[in-house]
């Protein structure tokens, strides 16, 4: 899998094999000094920035349910489909194009 990279519109970056994000999880990665987390959802996959805009949290560690994430520390949710924050509507995360197993358009808050 490919996702593009972070904070620019600029050329897909290989972070791993598309197979390695089993259904339903999530996988975390590292691109230069930014940490993304990949989700599988309905056999799509989709890129958030790893962390929580409240307190830090590791988002590729939370709980997955449907295209919504918590973050284990203090259980605020994202939308990984667009990194929406749905406990602080005026909140978001970034969000990556990602080539491999899914592809869908980047978002940037």
């Amino acid at each position: 899998m490919k996702v593009a990279a972070p904070k620019d519109d600029g050329p897909f970056v290989k972070v791993a094999r598309s197979d390695q994000v089993p259904e339903g999880k999530a996988g975390t990665y590292v691109i230069g000094e930014d940490a993304i987390a990949v989700f599988r959802v309905k056999g799509k996959l989709f890129a958030i920035d790893q962390t929580c805009v409240h307190e830090d949290g590791p988002l590729g560690e939370g709980k997955l349910e449907g295209h919504v994430v918590s973050c284990p520390y203090h259980d605020w949710r994202y939308d990984v489909r667009d990194g929406r924050c749905l406990s602080a509507t005026d909140r978001a995360v970034a969000c990556f194009a990602v080539k491999g197993g899914g592809r869908r358009h980047p978002h940037r808050p």
